[in-house]
């Protein structure tokens, strides 16, 4: 294999679907990039139940990284997606305290996670993930037992890095707004190297500002703030081998209701944290590299969950690589779950959101990419996905909780100067 090809099939990273929060890069980057790099993807985004075609998300994207000077690189991203659709009507007894009308699949949450993400392909599956978490945005009406939803996105982020010998200090701003949300983040990072350069400390530390309002109540107007810290530590085991490890820690408060789900109060603050582990193998036989993955995330609110990922990166030839991917999702639900109807005293807290309850979800899928003379490369990305109560690790999923099903395609150009 050659030494582009190793180093490559090596630091891929596999990231996560909706719903599933991304990975950091494999390796921490130590020098600031060789060349200027720009390109746009697409994304088309659809989830299912068994009844109707719910969600969709479409969503172009920009972005670029470039170093500055000898020690300084900065990236920049640009996306606008546009979420449509219909969602079925969640179950209710009363109206919620803001008087919004139910729908389910939402979260009181940005939509696409603030556009914190680092890389181009978690911003555009953060956008397929606001399918899934979208507030009813610009509008939304009722027919039957579904609500038309429709409502759009634009999102920033920048972020500037200056290297030292066998360091790297980050700071990073990021914001995200859209017709009932607007979110603010900042974040720091930094990354020491040992003298052999075989193993990478990582520090980080962030700061969100969400604002929230609600196009079916003119009155609601709610604020959240959330703080985050990371350490990590990334190990070149041989020339073949390097496992990365990161605990992240995030503490939350303000408002978290989904106030698009009739009867949903969920508590004020929320402590969660996750820990990540990813392993890469190099196999000299195939001239290939096998990717695994797992992360376990806890919160305060009794959610568990544990989601693992097998990956083969296969360079083809020079000009060709393939990585075909299996991902696999479990989650206990939090405590104050239940799919039933709403209390219509609105006493305690509840949700009915089926993202919260206990569940299980595949998703295969497979990403090629193509250079071409010149700096150019093509890429396509294609994943199925699919949530069923029953595939919980346990095989004790939430009763009543409907399956989804979603289909991703990303393709995209850039070009390295």
């Amino acid at each position: 294999m050659r030494k582009e090809h190793l180093t490559r099939a090596l630091t891929s990273a596999a990231l996560a679907l909706p719903g599933i929060a991304a990975s950091l890069p494999a390796l921490a980057q130590m020098a600031p990039p060789e060349k200027m790099t720009v390109g746009m993807k697409w994304l088309e985004y659809q989830d299912y139940n068994s009844k109707n075609e719910l969600m969709g998300v479409r969503a172009p994207y920009v972005y670029m990284e470039a170093p500055l000077t000898e020690h300084i690189g900065i990236e920049a991203s640009f996306l606008i997606d546009a979420i449509a659709g219909a969602t079925p009507m969640a179950p209710t007894a009363s109206s919620s305290s803001s008087g919004s009308s139910a729908s389910t699949d939402t979260s009181s949450s940005a939509s696409g996670g603030s556009g914190r993400s680092r890389s181009a392909f978690t911003s555009l599956m953060n956008a397929a993930a606001q399918a899934l978490t979208t507030e009813a945005g610009s509008t939304s009406s009722s027919s039957g037992s579904t609500s038309e939803v429709t409502d759009n996105r634009i999102a920033i982020d920048a972020k500037g890095t200056y290297y030292f010998d066998r360091a790297a200090v980050g700071l990073g701003f990021a914001h995200s707004k859209e017709s009932d949300w607007q979110s603010n983040a900042g974040s720091l990072d930094v990354r020491v190297a040992t003298p052999d350069n075989n193993r990478t400390y990582s520090f980080g530390v962030g700061f969100t500002h969400d604002a929230i309002t609600s196009n079916a109540d003119p009155l609601l107007d709610e604020t959240r703030s959330t703080w985050e810290g990371m350490v990590g530590i990334t190990q070149v085991l041989s020339q073949t081998q390097l496992i990365q490890s990161n605990l992240t820690l995030s503490y939350g408060s303000g408002f978290f209701d989904d106030i698009y789900r009739s009867g949903d109060i969920r508590p004020g603050e929320r402590l969660a944290g996750a820990w990540l582990t990813r392993y890469r193998h190099y196999v000299p036989a195939f001239d290939a590299a096998v990717h695994v993955d797992y992360r376990l995330f806890l919160d305060d609110w009794g959610l568990s969950a544990h989601t693992a990922e097998l990956a083969w990166y296969q360079p083809i030839s020079d000009d060709w690589t393939v990585r075909p991917f299996l991902r696999y999702h479990s989650q206990d639900k939090v405590r104050f779950y239940d799919s039933a109807a709403a209390p219509t005293d609105g006493s305690g807290v509840f949700t009915n959101d089926p993202r919260l309850g206990s569940f299980g979800a595949l998703a295969p899928g497979v990403a090629v990419e193509k250079s071409f003379e010149d700096g150019w490369t093509l890429e396509l990305h294609a994943e199925y996905y699919e949530r069923n109560a029953n595939w919980h690790l346990t095989g004790d999923g939430s009763e009543g909780l409907e399956g989804l099903s979603a289909y991703v395609f990303i393709m995209g150009v850039r070009k390295s100067f």
